[in-house]
Order: structure tokens, then sequence, then C-alpha cells
């Protein structure tokens, strides 16, 4: 088992007081708080997630005197959606991260590791790739049980930079 404890993907815009971040311990919290759901009642050998999946998204921080500072300045008490994520129909433009052009930043932090005791593999990383009109972070759960079952799971986070949205 590898935990690569110092490796944090940290994504920040001072203006919007808004900051999303990835760490390990996080993801391993999001599958250690599914374990404890379970330890409410007798668990048996099979229920046990020995494969660490995690439900983990990323986490979303807010800077309440920025938000404070924009609630004054647009005149409202209160924006309840402001910086949490909402269910949405609009999809990435697939086509704007297939062009070729210039990647200003690109990088691949591993999160955690493990060989699953030989019987496969569960990792978590994360990917940063940041280009002239946008940038995609890449949270990706893998796990792979030997001669049974692939699970992966892929949270994505877009945003083009004349928006003041991110998918």
């Amino acid at each position: 088992e590898n935990v690569f404890g110092e490796s944090v993907l940290e994504c920040s815009h001072p203006g919007h007081g808004v900051r999303f971040e990835f760490r390990a311990e996080d993801a391993l919290a999001g599958w250690h708080a599914n374990q404890q759901k379970r330890l409410g009642r007798t668990v048996s050998k099979s229920e046990f997630d020995w494969t660490f999946s995690t439900p983990y998204n990323g986490s979303i921080h807010l800077d309440k005197a920025v938000l404070r500072e924009k609630l004054r300045a647009a005149r409202r008490i209160e924006a309840p959606e402001y910086g949490v994520p909402i269910k949405t129909r609009t999809q990435i433009p697939m086509g704007l991260l297939e062009k070729r052009g210039h990647i200003h930043f690109y990088d691949h932090i591993e999160l955690f590791t493990d060989p699953l005791q030989g019987k496969g593999q569960s990792e978590a990383s994360v990917k940063i790739r940041a280009m002239e009109e946008c940038f995609l972070v890449l949270f990706r759960s893998f796990i792979c049980l030997n001669n049974q079952s692939v699970y992966m799971r892929d949270v994505r986070y877009y945003h083009e930079f004349d928006t003041s949205v991110v998918l």
C-alpha cells in the first residue's frame, strides 16, 4: 500500500474565493466513511470493502470574506448556489479539448495505490491540463480485480477562462 500523503492538487481563484483540492487523506476518508456506515451492524468478510473504492469528488472550499464582499457588491443577502455543485445537462466540449494547441501545464499526481494483496490493483490519481482557453482536472479511481472485474470512476472539472462556470 502506498499513500502519497503530501501529494495535493489545489486550484484556486482568489478573486472569487473558490478553491478546490484533491488529497489522498480525503479520498481515503471517503472510503472510511462508507466502512463506518456498514460497521453499524455486523459486517461479513464478503461485505468489507478491501478495494478502497471511494465516493470522493474532491473538496470545495469557499472564502466567506470574498463571498460577503461579492454579495455586498451585488446587493444580495445570500447566494446559496455560490460554489455549490449543481446538476447540469451542459457537457464538456470535447472538441475544444481535442484541438491541437499549446498545453501550458500538465501534471499527473498519484494519491494512493494498493496491490490488494496480489489480487489486483486499486489506485486514485488526479490529472490537470491547462490550455490557452480552458483547464481540465480529472480525478480517477481505478480498481482491477484479477480475473473478476474492472471499476473506474472519473470526476471531471472543466473551466473556460472567459466564463464564470466550472463544469
